[in-house]
């Protein structure tokens, strides 16, 4: 029997709401604690397995879920089993956050109604049923190796997330062109534009079929050296479409493993007050 302690740190505000749970999955016993510091907030997961692997997959696949949920990866303080602590920078899904997104808005509280065993079993049939690497380099995105990476190339990684993830979803959609593939993904942030009246497209005077070409020629100008008129063209517009892009995928994904939102709608205007001020909307 393995007994892993694992002790996780995150911004005070990253979550409204947060409360202490323990489940069983997989043959294993979970249980996971917050404790509030000062500046911070402190996740403590303990975790019974049989399970002899060099870092338990439940971890990591607590640790994908708390990165939908929170937008960012946490800081990882310490992982240990049977008190011994394990070097982390073996660690699969070790990621430093970065400082600018460390902050960045959740989407779904966290309690024993969304960190369960269900949540756990969805985690594992739809992102880890993907290629590791699509999920993985989503995650990369936001963390600290990525801080001087220009904007254009980071929309860029993210837009070829968005491909690959629908590309390896079902067979149907690998004839899928990139325009059509993306839109499923994309079709959240149109449901979403109309339903709270937020009027971004009306904001940049273009329809939803001409976003889809912006993105497209964005991905082919970088991807493929394809010089295209519609592709996006300043600094700014790359950064706040990376924003709005990366937070659209987090619920698409969040639906993908059938999780309800709590309190959506104000984590939605929380996004919106943050493009006002980047002057994005006005």
């Amino acid at each position: 029997m393995i007994n892993i302690e694992t002790k996780l740190k995150f911004r005070k505000h990253i979550w409204n709401n947060y409360n202490n749970g323990q489940f069983n999955y997989c043959s294993s016993r979970i249980s996971y604690s917050f404790e509030e510091k000062k500046k911070e907030l402190e996740m403590t997961i303990l975790i019974t397995t049989e399970n002899k692997e060099e870092f338990s997959p439940v971890f990591i696949e607590i640790v994908d879920f708390l990165y939908l949920a929170c937008g960012t990866m946490p800081n990882i303080i310490y992982y240990k089993e049977n008190d011994e602590e394990k070097d982390l920078s073996i660690l699969p899904c070790r990621y430093f956050p970065s400082k600018q997104f460390y902050s960045n808005e959740h989407l779904i509280d966290i309690d024993d109604s969304t960190l369960n065993k269900t949540t756990l079993e969805n985690i594992k049939n739809t992102i880890r049923n993907k290629p590791f690497e699509i999920f993985w380099a989503f995650t990369a995105l936001t963390s600290k190796g990525y801080e001087k990476i220009y904007a254009e190339h980071k929309i860029t990684l993210l837009l070829q997330c968005f491909e690959g993830y629908i590309y390896n979803k079902d067979i149907k959609y690998q004839s899928y062109s990139f325009k059509d593939s993306i839109k499923e993904i994309i079709s959240y942030f149109f449901d979403y534009d109309k339903k709270y009246n937020v009027e971004i497209l009306k904001t940049l005077a273009i329809t939803e079929d001409e976003y889809l070409n912006i993105l497209r020629d964005t991905r082919h100008q970088f991807s493929h050296y394809i010089s295209k008129n519609k592709s996006l063209s300043r600094g700014q517009d790359y950064l706040i479409n990376f924003i709005l892009l990366h937070y659209i995928f987090r619920i698409y994904l969040l639906k993908e493993i059938n999780k309800s939102l709590k309190k959506l709608k104000k984590q939605e205007e929380k996004l919106i007050s943050k493009f006002k001020y980047l002057g994005y909307i006005k």
